[in-house]
C-alpha cells in the first residue's frame, strides 16, 4: 500500500494485491483459487492473477474503520470484460460471485474486520472495548468482537479479542 492523503486521522491509501489465494470446503467439495498458479482452464485462479498489481483506494481512520473503497469494482468489471474464453451468461453469474468475495463492499468487511481492533479513547491495562463489525461476503455477518489490553512493555502491546459471530442466515452464534 502507499498512503496518498492524510486528512486529521483519516488516511486514504492506493493498495494492490501482491498475490491471492483461497480455499473454500463446503459439503459440495473443495475449490482451491490461487493467482500464482497458471493454468488458462482454472478460470477462478486466472481472474485471481489478473487483479495482481490492480491498484484501488482505500480510506480509513486511525483505528482502523474502514470508510470507503473505491475502484475494486471497475478493476472486477474490466477482468471480466477482457475473458473472451467464457460466455456472457457464465461471465455474469462468474462476476456477481465474485463482487460477492472481491467487491467494495466485500473488501471493506475483511479488511476492517482486521484493522479496526483499536478502541475510541484511550485505555490502560486491563480495560476492555468492544467492536462491531459487519462482513459482507459470501456470507454476510455480524461480528461483535470484546477486546482486552492484556500487557504493555517497552516493545508491544498485547491485546486479546473473544468474537461473537452472528450469521445473517440463521442468527446462530460461534465462537472463534
Amino acid at each position: 500500500f502507499n498512503i496518498t492523503d492524510v486528512k486529521d486521522t483519516i488516511y486514504t491509501m492506493q493498495v494492490s494485491y501482491a498475490s491471492i489465494a483461497m480455499k473454500i470446503v463446503s459439503p459440495n467439495g473443495t475449490v482451491e483459487m490461487n493467482s500464482d498458479k497458471k493454468d488458462s482452464a482454472d478460470i477462478s485462479s486466472s481472474f485471481l492473477s489478473a487483479m495482481i498489481n490492480k491498484p484501488f483506494s482505500v480510506t480509513i481512520t486511525k483505528s482502523g474503520r474502514v470508510l470507503e473503497v473505491k475502484n475494486i469494482e471497475g478493476i472486477i468489471t474490466s477482468i471480466f470484460a477482457a475473458m473472451p474464453q467464457i460466455g456472457e451468461t457464465q461471465k455474469t453469474q462468474m462476476k456477481a460471485q465474485f463482487m460477492q468475495s472481491f467487491g467494495e463492499s466485500a473488501f471493506k468487511g475483511n479488511l476492517e474486520q482486521t484493522l479496526a481492533i483499536y478502541p475510541s479513547v484511550k485505555v490502560s491495562k486491563g480495560n476492555s472495548w468492544v467492536i462491531n463489525t459487519t462482513l459482507q461476503s459470501v456470507m454476510a455477518a455480524n461480528i461483535s468482537t470484546t477486546y482486552q489490553l492484556q500487557d504493555v512493555t517497552d516493545t508491544y502491546y498485547q491485546i486479546h479479542g473473544d468474537a461473537k459471530i452472528t450469521t445473517a442466515n440463521d442468527g446462530k452464534v460461534s465462537q472463534i
